[in-house]
């Protein structure tokens, strides 16, 4: 029985105790999270980006890029202030040596006195006296100086033969012409249709 009282004695003892420490918690500033069990207890965290962190700005597919202006090349070629060469015309043209200056070829000296011309359709300009000047293809422009003597083959056909001044000459070549400026040339010609006279025209 008295036991029983001391029991209920205490009871209404820890009760003024328990108000007055929670008083004394919450004079304190001090509080306290009761988690409910079942829910965790484990707090949401929100994720925040680093700082210094760089942003990328997006780049619209659709929009257009200037094109760049475009540079015209210029050339490293001076300006030719040549007149253009124009060609003389009519029955005796090819009499003329200005007909072949712009086709010629070879320009050649006449070393060792004496040369020999055996390529085909090519003008040729002999630029030094010659003792002796031979011909031996065909279709043969020769624009020659002084020549002692010129010698002409079957082979070199179709040939044009222009020279300031001759001593003589050998035609054997068919469709072959001849013209010399001055002199008094020994001329044999046994050639088909070749014409071997003093130039027409004079330049």
């Amino acid at each position: 029985m008295r036991r029983a009282r001391l029991a209920g004695r205490l009871r209404w003892l820890n009760v003024p105790v328990a108000l007055g420490l929670a008083a004394l918690l919450m004079l304190s500033g001090c509080g306290v999270e009761v988690i409910t069990p079942g829910q965790g207890g484990v707090p949401s965290t929100t994720e925040t980006q680093p700082t210094g962190a760089e942003s990328t700005e997006s780049v619209d597919p659709t929009e257009s890029v200037e094109p760049t202006e475009s540079v015209e090349p210029t050339s490293s070629e001076p300006a030719s202030d040549a007149p253009s060469v124009t060609k003389p015309t009519g029955p005796n043209a090819k009499a003329y040596r200005s007909y072949y200056l712009g086709d010629v070829d070879v320009t050649t000296g006449c070393p060792g006195g004496e040369i020999v011309i055996d390529t085909s359709m090519r003008t040729t300009v002999i630029t030094e006296d010659c003792d002796k000047v031979t011909v031996t293809a065909p279709f043969s422009n020769v624009l020659a100086q002084r020549v002692g003597k010129l010698v002409v083959p079957y082979t070199g056909s179709h040939s044009y033969f222009l020279v300031s001044e001759l001593g003589s000459a050998t035609i054997e070549a068919p469709f072959d012409h001849l013209y010399w400026d001055k002199g008094n040339p020994r001329v044999k010609v046994s050639g088909l249709n070749t014409v071997a006279k003093p130039n027409p025209v004079k330049e």
